[in-house]
């Protein structure tokens, strides 16, 4: 009996291409896989950054404004008494209060705290000798 021959993809003239065109297609594919896992990788860092951008920013923000509105108080304060002792005819007082103000006035808000607290002390003891 005769048996039967089914041809293979060994048996096809082209054979040679279609090796040729998996090994483009499977090089391809390496590649963009590559790509893909790049890319990604890229937006997990970038996702990690802003996340640590975003925290460290609301940390520092929240510390800032406390800062800022504590030397923006005694400011205010030592301003406010200074136009008080003025009118009210107390020139001692009023120079010292100008001096606490303009000395708030010239330290940044992120100065040490220890300053801010140092002249509010000075402004309260001004504000009850008067």
């Amino acid at each position: 009996m005769r048996s039967l021959h089914f041809p293979t993809m060994d048996d096809s003239p082209w054979a040679d291409e279609d090796d040729a065109d998996r090994s483009i297609a499977a090089r391809d594919a390496r590649r963009i896989q590559s790509t893909h896992a790049t890319a990604a990788f890229r937006e997990a860092v970038g996702a990690a950054q802003e996340s640590v951008l975003q925290d460290s920013f609301g940390a520092g923000f929240i510390e800032g404004m406390q800062r800022g509105r504590a030397w923006g108080e005694v400011h205010g304060l030592a301003s406010a008494f200074a136009e008080i002792f003025a009118a009210r005819g107390l020139a001692a007082q009023a120079a010292a209060a100008r001096a606490i103000m303009e000395e708030a006035a010239a330290r940044p808000p992120d100065a040490d705290p220890s300053t801010c607290i140092g002249l509010r002390e000075r402004l309260d003891a001004l504000m009850q000798a008067a």
